[in-house]
């Protein structure tokens, strides 16, 4: 027995007329789209959303650019950490929105050879999330920038008046000075770094 979704009658079979079945056809991406929003993880549910609910170019990249991450070192696309820092800071700055933290991850030795020691620096826009408090003229002398380059803003820090490569300098003393970074010894003077949303 077949009960139509459009008339609440019982049917022997699954036959209606040309527009009933026309509408019934055209409710089928919807259904589906319920189906695999119930059945897929969080994530690919937000992916899927928006998708769905905008099929503009821009906003689908968007939505892709956020599930992948933004950069890694090493890839073979640049010589060193800092290169692929000024890089990303440089693309980020001409994004047209902004609206959320970007943590850059940095990974170098830890307590011994065998250790990996993990560290942290946050980007929104301008400022900068450290993690803890530091001193800005200190960071921005380790930098080899200028002092106004990176200066206290609230509880962060600012790097509205750094160049991207400045930024990233300043990213670079951050790891190794402030938050202990140390490269392992077969990687000379380098460390892994990433950038995720």
């Amino acid at each position: 027995m077949h009960r139509s979704t459009l008339t609440g009658r019982t049917n022997d079979t699954a036959v209606h007329s040309g527009a009933s079945e026309s509408r019934r056809t055209s409710s089928r991406p919807a259904a589906l789209l319920l189906l695999a929003l119930v059945s897929w993880p969080a994530s690919a549910q937000v992916a899927l959303v928006a998708r769905a609910a905008s099929p503009a170019t821009g906003r689908t990249e968007m939505t892709e650019m956020h599930e992948r991450p933004f950069m890694e070192h090493p890839s073979g696309d640049f010589k060193t950490a800092i290169d692929a820092m000024e890089d990303a800071i440089r693309r980020l700055r001409v994004l047209p929105k902004w609206a959320q933290w970007i943590a850059f991850n940095a990974q170098g030795r830890g307590a011994s050879a065998e250790d990996v020691r993990a560290v942290e620096v946050r980007l929104l826009r301008d400022a900068v999330d450290v993690g803890k408090a530091v001193k800005p003229e200190r960071v921005a002398r380790l930098a080899k920038v200028k002092a106004s380059a990176f200066v206290p803003a609230g509880q962060h820090y600012s790097i509205a008046h750094a160049t991207p490569r400045e930024a990233a300098l300043l990213l670079d003393a951050l790891f190794r000075h402030e938050l202990g970074l140390r490269p392992f010894p077969h990687e000379g003077d380098d460390y892994a770094v990433g950038a995720e949303w």
